[in-house]
Formats: C-alpha cells, structure tokens, sequence
C-alpha cells in the first residue's frame, strides 16, 4: 500500500509542478506580448511623428528654395543698376568750384 500512495503522491506533486511551471509560462508570454505591442504602439508613434517631421522639412525646403529663387532673381535685376553706379563712380570728375560770392 504504501508504494500506492508514494506513486499516487509522485504524480500528484508531477501534475501540480507541470500545472505551476505551465501558469508561469503563459503568464511570461502574456508579458512578452503586452511589451511587443507596447514597443510595436511607440514604434508607430515614433513613425508617425517623423512623417510629420518629414512633411514640416518639405515644406520648410520648397519654402527656402523659393526665396532663394527670388532672392537670384533680385540680384539679377539690380546688377544693371550696381554696374552703373559703379561706373559713375570710377569716372574721374573734375572738382566742383565752389561759389563764393554772396548775392547782395
């Protein structure tokens, strides 16, 4: 009888160590679970907010790009004016007289 009981106690102890062991695991991979999907939701944010960084630099570079544009285009249309007003000034004037009579 007693190697009845040692048996029955052996699978006893086998189904409650298997029964522990199997809870454990599930409830470790319901946790490793939960941490993906957490990473997986601040990978999709993470995502999110650089397509809007993405989107705000597009705008921001066809934004620059156009004023430089203008910008070229400014210097082409004064560069007439800058180059005769550059040569008025290398021109060699003869001195003014000054007037120094007083009208009485």
């Amino acid at each position: 009888m007693h190697v009845l009981e040692l048996v029955c106690c052996f699978l006893a102890g086998a189904l409650f160590a298997w029964t522990v062991a199997k809870a454990k695991g599930t409830a470790a991979i319901a946790r490793s679970r939960a941490a993906m999907r957490e990473e997986i939701r601040r990978w999709q944010d993470e995502t999110a907010m650089a397509r809007a960084r993405e989107s705000q630099l597009a705008q921001e570079i066809a934004t620059w790009s156009k004023g430089l544009q203008q910008g070229r285009e400014d210097v082409i249309a004064i560069m007439p004016l800058l180059l005769a007003a550059h040569a008025r000034l290398s021109q060699p004037t003869a001195p003014q007289q000054i007037n120094t009579e007083v009208d009485a």
